[in-house]
Order: C-alpha cells, then structure tokens, then sequence
C-alpha cells in the first residue's frame, strides 16, 4: 500500500494550493468558492498523480539508472506497469465524479492538463526551452483551473506574474539537473537535450524571469485594482522585497549544488521559506486592515 501512496507523489499535491490563489487574490471567500475550491484541490492533486505515473511509465528505463529516480516505486520494480495503467484508470473516474460536481468548465481545464502532461512526457520534454515553458504552464494552470472552479475572474496583473515567477522557478528545475551533472563530470541530460554548457544561460533565464516577475508585483501595487481590494496597500512593497529574497536564495541554492529536489517542493520542506511565507502574510494582512 506505501508503495501505491508513494508511486502517487503526494508530496507534489502542494503545488495544487495554487489552486486557491483566485478565491483569496479576489476576497470572495463564502461556502460556494471555499467548498469548490477544495473539491478542485482534490481532483487536481489526483489528476496530477495520473500525470506523474503515466511519466514514471515514460521514463522507466532512464529512472532505472538515475541515481534518485531508480528508487521510485515503478523503476525499483515494487509496483508494476500493469498496476500503474488500473491506477490511472481509477483516478480518472474519480476525478470526473468530482469534477462533475463542480462544473464543466472545471472538467475541461482538467482534461486539457491531463492531455497536455501526456503530451509533454512523449514529446516536448525533449524540446529545449519549450519544456521550461510547459512546466511554467502547469503551474499558471492550477491558478487557471481555480478560477473556472469559483467563477471567480482571474487579474491580468496575477496572469502575467505567475507566467513569469512559475518560468523562473521551472528554470531552477532544469538547473538543478545541469548542477547534478556538473557534480558527476557528465555532459548531458539523458532524454532531455541540455548540456552542462547550457548552465549559465539556463541560471540566466531564471533570474530575469524571476526579477521580472517581483517588477509586475510593483506595478500591480501601483494600479488602480490595489486600491479597491486594499485599504493600506504600501505595505504590499514588502511582499515586492521578500520575494526578491527568496527567488535570489532559490536561485543561489540551486547553482550550489544544494538543492535536490523541484524548488516547490524544496521550498516546502525548507525552513527559510516558511519564515518568508510567515512575512508575506504578514504583510498581505496589514495592506486589508
């Protein structure tokens, strides 16, 4: 059973809070939008782990011989490829039972997910620069997908911004790879077209994304949307100086060799990144009083 839990990648469900970033961005918090966002949180975290399977089942023979990947339930042998597709099969059905329930709207962003992580796992994460934009698509579209669930119009401010800091932060991703070869003498990155000569620029890609993104935080707090939704909104500059922190130290970690993971889920295990989330929210709280 630990070995059905883990080949689901719970872990990663985190990402799919992003999901909520609509209800609490627009203050249209009630029991409508809470309960289907939750619900939403639910079949995206499931729909999500269908992806990742149907990854594992890509990428076998490659997890078999990478020296974190091999010890994944599917590459270690302790779960089978027959089991993974019956897997596969049950959450879909539980993931249209529960989309459902919500609204078409919802059901067709997951769809369109769903197929997009299928066609990235066969084609475009080989396809350099357009596998980093596919993945900073996955994460804008969870925000996307909570928006259909509530009804609840997302920013073109909050758009913008999320394309640029999720391209940043997929960026890290693949620097994190480029970092590990390096460290091993290796050239390339086997199945994905990178080479360890492509770091620098690959390093570059995430700090102008990621500064890009805190510069659209600046004018959003300039423009007149701030003002409706927020009674001191100055105090969302600090937000603008917390983020550039932790994207620089993200960054920084990652061109170190110290980081092992995707950044999202380092940043979910590291304390540093709770103490700066502690202090946007800080800082978010005193802009509505």
């Amino acid at each position: 059973m630990l070995n059905y839990i883990h080949i689901l990648r719970p872990h990663h469900w985190v990402k799919n809070i992003l999901i909520f970033i609509p209800l609490l961005a627009s203050h249209e918090i009630n029991d409508l939008t809470l309960k289907n966002s939750i619900f939403a949180f639910i079949a995206f975290s499931l729909i999500a782990s269908c992806g990742y399977i149907f990854n594992d089942m890509v990428d076998l023979k490659s997890d078999k011989i990478h020296p974190y990947k091999k010890k994944r339930p599917l590459a270690s042998g302790k779960v089978t490829k027959s089991q993974c597709k019956l897997i596969i099969i049950f959450l879909l059905f539980a993931v249209t039972l529960i989309s459902v329930q919500i609204n078409l709207k919802f059901l067709c962003t997951v769809i369109i997910y769903f197929l997009l992580t299928v066609i990235y796992s066969i084609i475009l994460k080989k396809k350099i620069i357009l596998d980093i934009i596919v993945l900073s698509i996955f994460y804008t579209i969870r925000i996307f997908a909570g928006s259909q669930a509530t009804d609840i119009l997302i920013s073109t401010w909050l758009f913008t911004f999320s394309i640029f800091i999720f391209f940043s932060l997929a960026a890290v991703k693949r620097q994190i790879e480029l970092v590990y070869l390096v460290k091993i003498k290796k050239t390339n990155v086997k199945g994905r077209g990178y080479k360890v000569t492509n770091l620098p620029i690959i390093t570059m890609m995430a700090i102008c994304s990621g500064y890009l993104s805190i510069v659209i935080l600046a004018f959003y707090i300039n423009s007149d949307e701030v003002i409706k939704l927020y009674s001191s909104p100055y105090f969302l500059w600090g937000v603008c100086f917390v983020l550039l922190y932790w994207i620089t130290r993200i960054i920084f970690t990652a061109s170190s060799g110290l980081m092992h993971l995707d950044p999202i889920i380092y940043a979910s295990k590291d304390k540093i990144s709770y103490i700066c989330l502690i202090i946007i929210l800080f800082f978010i709280t005193a802009s509505i009083i």
